[in-house]
């Protein structure tokens, strides 16, 4: 059994989800001023949102959540607290091309340490490594887009390093008026080079999609690893990159 991964900047304990929901319990004592900072997973807005995406979601999520030790009431027991998550999902454009769409929330104590950015990269690897594993079609770019008021949900898709994409962004009515959403998107392929590298440096002992593979019932022997890029490589379902 592999021990727990706990990230070097924040402490937190990494995860992968048994449900991929979008449920925020970090974001349930935010306050109102704060609250706006997660309107883009689960606003009122999302149906209008989603109808603007240039894509659809297509295959099982993938959720990794960061949890924290937190002191009872009665400081008697100590009981770990949701702080936040990073999901990612396999969608389709509506020209046809494969991708993987990432999101991610933090609660509101717990941001500048980098942890949404680790969410999202942990998020994407697992799920690439589910759509490799189940021999599922393999997704060519890694998207995300956030809300252009949403300085929090910006700060961390610029922190993920992935390029703006005009194409990737969309406007949506609100209220009377437009608001802009912004659009990131790259090969897949230079975000794991990327991501992994940062995800093995801050969690100790983390295989990058041993959780994704563990789930469906794959475990590396002890000592070895399950080596995602390797996989890619050699997966026969990997196709050059298309623009959606």
């Amino acid at each position: 059994m592999r021990p727990p991964l706990i990230d070097a900047s924040s402490g937190a304990t990494e995860a992968l989800a048994k449900y991929c929901t979008f449920d925020l319990p970090f974001a349930r004592d935010a306050a109102a001023v704060d609250w706006a900072a997660y309107t883009d997973l689960i606003g009122p807005n999302i149906g209008a949102v989603m109808a603007r995406v240039s894509w659809n979601y297509a295959g099982m999520l993938a959720r990794v959540d960061a949890f924290l030790p937190e002191l009872s009431a009665s400081r008697r027991s100590c009981a770990a607290r949701m702080v936040g998550s990073g999901w990612a999902g396999p969608i389709r454009s509506k020209g046809g091309c494969r991708g993987i769409n990432v999101s991610y929330g933090v609660g509101s104590g717990h941001r500048g340490a980098g942890l949404g950015r680790l969410l999202a990269y942990c998020a994407v690897a697992e799920c690439m490594a589910h759509q490799v594993l189940a021999g599922a079609p393999l997704p060519t770019f890694v998207n995300t887009q956030a809300r252009a008021t949403n300085a929090a949900s910006l700060a961390v898709a610029r922190s993920l390093g992935v390029p703006a994409c005009p194409e990737a962004g969309f406007v949506v009515p609100e209220d009377g008026h437009q608001v802009e959403y912004l659009g990131f998107r790259e090969p897949v392929e230079h975000f794991l080079a990327r991501g992994l590298d940062c995800a093995v440096d801050r969690l100790a002992g983390y295989d990058p999609g041993a959780m994704a593979a563990a789930r469906i019932g794959i475990v590396a022997d002890e000592g070895e690893d399950l080596d995602l890029l390797g996989l890619l490589e050699g997966s026969t379902a990997c196709v050059e990159h298309a623009r959606p």
